[in-house]
């Protein structure tokens, strides 16, 4: 990790143990990040636990290289619970006793909100915490696929610039659509990038695309147990080489969700959803 004239700000999590982030320009060489071990919508799904296998093995080797670089690396430990910061619930987990009503409230009340201030800043060692709640989604094979980026000060406009240069190499030329673009990310004071890893075998990277959607289904329900309001977003900017470029992900990695972070100004309107529809196969 960088240290003496690092534009990093240092901190030590009682969580994650000591943690660096930054809020630099784009163009600046120490682009934030944050990694662990190593148009718009939702969804999420979700699959079986498994055994390591050789990516998950070489993990080690892959963190030293990201050490060198402009990768924030979170180092987790066994989760022992973290107090509330910055206003929020802290998450604690209580898997034995789990309230299954209060556990199906919070799902349920999940809402997917764009009210956000955008002058309040997340303190950074709640970001940290829902990415460590991210990465305790189920995950096949255990290859740690979720990789994550934290996305601040003038680092977002320039994020929304990149936007608005991959719609015009789309053939977008509205420039009132444009122009919305270049700031859509100044929306909320932070945009939370999370992407999959590549993986040669499309079946692994199909089961790992899963697990980082169950990742950042576990990140949203965590920010909203902490009283933020969020918004996952995709589209044309989420699907281009030229963003996992500027999270400084590894070529070919996947964005899956844009992320959208803050303190709400105001709730979301309310919503519904159909009864599941489950077909029981008993012979």
């Amino acid at each position: 990790m960088k240290s003496s004239g690092s534009p990093f700000s240092h901190r030590v999590d009682p969580f994650l143990g000591p943690v660096e982030f930054a809020s630099q320009d784009r163009q600046s060489s120490n682009d934030h990040e944050c990694a662990r071990a190593g148009k718009e919508q939702e969804g999420d799904t979700d699959h079986d636990d498994g055994q390591t296998n050789d990516r998950h093995e070489n993990s080690s080797q892959q963190l030293e290289h990201m050490a060198d670089s402009p990768w924030l690396v979170l180092r987790s430990q066994p989760y022992r619970g973290l107090e509330s910061s910055g206003g929020g619930a802290a998450i604690r987990p209580t898997v034995a006793g789990m309230d299954l009503e209060a556990a199906l409230s919070l799902i349920t009340g999940r809402r997917t909100n764009l009210r956000i201030d955008p002058e309040r800043a997340v303190p950074e060692s709640l970001i940290a915490t829902l990415c460590e709640a991210a990465v305790w989604a189920p995950n096949h094979k255990l290859t740690e696929p979720w990789r994550f980026a934290a996305i601040t000060g003038d680092a977002r406009k320039n994020l929304g610039e990149l936007a608005a240069r991959v719609l015009v190499d789309g053939g977008v030329t509205d420039p009132a659509r444009l122009e919305k673009t270049t700031v859509k990310y100044l929306r909320a004071p932070m945009m939370l990038v999370v992407a999959c890893a590549p993986d040669p075998d499309p079946v692994r990277h199909a089961e790992d695309l899963a697990a980082v959607a169950a990742g950042i289904q576990n990140l949203l329900l965590a920010a909203t147990s902490a009283g933020l309001a969020s918004y996952w977003g995709t589209g044309l900017t989420a699907r281009s080489a030229a963003a996992v470029e500027f999270c400084r992900f590894e070529a070919g990695s996947e964005i899956v969700a844009m992320v959208y972070l803050g303190w709400p100004k105001g709730d979301a309107p309310p919503t519904d959803r159909h009864p599941p529809v489950v077909n029981w196969v008993q012979d």
